[in-house]
């Protein structure tokens, strides 16, 4: 145990110091639209869009609950909170991934944590500020609290403490980690452990029961409930997900029931069916108080991107993942199903195994149905990292017997997992904290209102958007919007540029989302053929907007927005403003990137944005000139 403490807390100084000086913070602007929805519960006890509907635009309700708590209990900004959030769950991600290692391989479980430390993906994900990190906790969670449960459900599982009473009094040197630790494993000797310790196991379990059968242990069973519901709260597809999962350890556990017929046998399948139910169970509570709060069973951008999943794209965009991480995934995830299937035949799965792997496969499955994402980094790939950590120990284990050769070939990943990594930060998503501390100083000295935190503007999408923001701000304050008389603003960008303006300004100003993705509006009031569906959303184009405006002032009670504003303004764009009435007042351009033009460095950002107002109302604004800290 010293041993596998040891290696969590070094490999999770290596996955902060790694997140830190490559990446800085990960991600986009969408944070925001999560963050709104906390602040609205925090400070109105409801759970509320930009606009003060009841519309769940944030993909996290989970972490939306987590973070509006935490605001409460200490009053940090919710920014800051999201940001340090995501590394919490990125390590505790890392110990737990140890311990479900622990279930399928006890002998190589410590070295799941290295792994799942270095691999890009889940390092880029955990500093964006998202539920990434929180989506792969809470799985890893539910899987060990399940496999903990269905062990609990053999005959072999010791009982009470039973197998501590048999092995009290012995030195803590017999066990098999300090064996490993003298340099070598008396396997004769752990055998015939392990042999005793079930032999007391099934002794004590005839105690419990006339017959020799124990009850279902149902502190387990509400434990791995609990789990499963923080885990169907985290993403829009984890309901789906979980059903999957329980319902191939349902036939897992059918199959080995029907080739063993044993009481044993028939057990676990009883536990799987009772997990099922727990499962449904906590699906159907969601959904219900998503129906009945909301209105609807999907959060809106679950809903608005719904229309662009393909096949095609998810299982392109799942081998740029793989490959980009690391490709020997590939290898590790055949040799899974091999195994599985070899344990199958003959007839006695490990319940951590086949729940592991029933979870890999149906969020494998998932990403390419749903035609993937648009976020780099391989952002849905990122939340099974850890489960597929756990799996890859396991298939090292199993195929190398020899300790060192084993250990070895566990080094061997965990550096292709590092080249993956040292590559993304290379070519696209790289970003030095201490660059990213530099442009932040640089811009709260700056831009002093609205007050940015330096945790947002350690990511380079928070830092092209400052700016914009400051001058959006007093543009809103020249143009004095009331709640009944409130500013409309129309953009793509529904992140962080909203949330400044609705915290100061609240019901008076209204936002026309162009993607749908943090009100339904256009998606209630048009046909779904005249958006364009895509993973981004249910997308209108300006074009559309302005030769429909008349439709969609009278369908969609929508009038002509006073502000517009973006990140990309080319010349067909402000064309098409100018003939519908608008005057361009901001424009700013340039590349965020490590000032240091000889770095390792090579990525940068486009830090292109524009403000353009209705032309009757920009005669009377001053536009003040903000600094850009590129």
């Amino acid at each position: 145990m010293r041993r596998e403490r040891l290696w969590i807390l070094c490999s999770i100084l290596l996955f902060l110091a790694l997140g830190f000086f490559l990446f800085a913070s990960g991600g986009t602007d969408d944070t925001h639209i999560t963050y709104w929805v906390s602040h609205a519960l925090a400070r109105h006890g409801q759970l509320l869009n930009f606009n003060g509907e009841r519309i769940e635009q944030s993909s996290s309700l989970g972490l939306v609950c987590l973070l509006a708590l935490l605001h409460r209990i200490t009053t940090i900004p919710i920014p800051i909170l999201g940001h340090f959030t995501g590394l919490a769950f990125g390590a505790a991600a890392i110990a737990w991934a140890v311990w479900l290692a622990r279930a399928v391989s006890p002998r190589l479980a410590y070295l799941a944590a290295p792994l799942v430390a270095t691999t890009g993906g889940f390092l880029y994900w955990s500093t964006s500020g998202m539920e990434s990190s929180f989506a792969a906790f809470a799985a890893v969670l539910a899987l060990l609290q399940c496999a903990r449960f269905q062990d609990s459900m053999g005959a072999d599982a010791p009982a009470s403490g039973a197998a501590d009473k048999k092995t009290a009094g012995r030195e803590p040197a017999e066990t098999g980690d300090e064996a490993a630790d003298e340099g070598s494993i008396d396997e004769g000797a752990a055998e015939k452990r392990a042999s005793n310790e079930v032999k007391a196991g099934e002794a004590a379990a005839a105690e419990q029961r006339p017959g020799g059968e124990r009850p279902v242990d149902r502190g387990l069973l509400i434990r791995a409930g609990l789990a499963m519901l923080l885990f169907v709260t985290v993403r829009p597809e984890s309901p789906v997900v979980l059903l999957c999962v329980l319902v191939a350890a349902v036939a897992g556990h059918g199959i080995e029931a029907l080739r063993l017929r044993t009481s044993d046998a028939r057990r676990r399948l009883l536990g799987a069916l009772l997990l099922l139910g727990c499962g449904a169970a906590a699906v159907a509570l969601l959904l219900a108080f998503r129906q009945a709060y909301f209105g609807s069973f999907l959060p809106n951008p679950a809903v608005a991107k719904s229309g662009g999943f393909a096949l095609s794209e998810g299982l392109k965009y799942l081998w740029r993942g793989i490959w980009a991480n690391n490709v020997a995934m590939l290898l590790s995830l055949v040799l899974v199903l091999v195994l599985l299937g070899r344990d199958l035949v003959r007839g006695r799965v490990a319940p951590a195994l086949l729940f592991t792997a029933a979870f890999c496969f149906a969020y494998l499955g998932f990403i390419a149905t749903s035609g993937g994402d648009w976020m780099p980094g391989a952002r849905f790939l990122s939340q099974a990292i850890p489960a597929l950590a756990a799996l890859t120990i396991m298939v090292i284990d199993r195929m190398i017997r020899r300790p060192m050769l084993a250990i070895t070939a566990v080094a061997l990943f965990a550096g292709l997992n590092l080249f993956g990594t040292l590559r993304y930060a290379r070519e696209d998503l790289g970003f030095p904290g201490t660059s990213a501390l530099e442009f932040a100083a640089r811009v709260r000295s700056g831009i002093p209102e609205p007050g940015f935190t330096t945790a947002e503007l350690l990511n380079r999408s928070h830092l092209r958007d400052a700016p914009l923001i400051a001058t959006l701000l007093d543009l809103m304050r020249q143009l004095g919007p009331t709640s009944e008389d409130p500013v409309y603003l129309m953009s793509g960008q529904a992140g962080m540029i909203p949330y400044y303006v609705f915290l100061e300004h609240g019901s008076a100003a209204r936002l026309i989302d162009l993607y749908s993705l943090t009100s339904d509006r256009l998606l209630r009031c048009l046909p779904r053929n005249h958006l364009k569906q895509s993973v981004y959303g249910s997308a209108m184009s300006y074009e559309y907007f302005f030769k429909n405006q008349r439709r969609i002032r009278k369908d969609c009670r929508l009038p002509k927005p006073t502000i517009i504003f973006s990140t990309s303004l080319r010349p067909p764009l402000r064309r098409l403003l100018a003939e519908n009435g608008y005057t361009v007042v901001y424009h700013q351009k340039g590349q965020i990137r490590d000032p240091d033009r000889g770095s390792f460095f090579q990525a940068s950002a486009r830090a292109e944005g524009f403000i353009a107002v209705l032309k009757e109302r920009a005669e009377k604004l001053n536009v003040k000139k903000v600094p850009l800290p590129w």
